[in-house]
């Protein structure tokens, strides 16, 4: 049972990083222009619902993973309406 639970740590590492260069180019460039609204909405609610969803089951990676991903969406957000 530990290795599945380094599996969702894991998991979790690769989340963070897969949005974190979106977030850095955005702050760097100030262009945002061509990321979709829709997509970070429903992302957003998406995240929302699955960290709700981790407590209720008592997944720390689930949650970990999940307000890593709604703090990058909610920087995007911001990006989007900033630039």
């Amino acid at each position: 049972m530990e290795y599945i639970i380094f599996v969702g740590y894991l998991a979790v590492a690769f989340q963070t990083i897969r949005y974190l260069p979106q977030v850095i180019k955005g702050f760097k460039t100030k262009k945002v222009h061509d990321i979709s609204g829709v997509w970070l909405f429903t992302g957003t609610i998406a995240a929302i619902l699955w960290i709700i969803y981790g407590f209720f089951i008592y997944a720390i990676p689930i949650v970990i993973a999940n307000i890593v991903n709604l703090i990058c969406y909610l920087c995007m957000i911001y990006q989007k309406q900033a630039y």
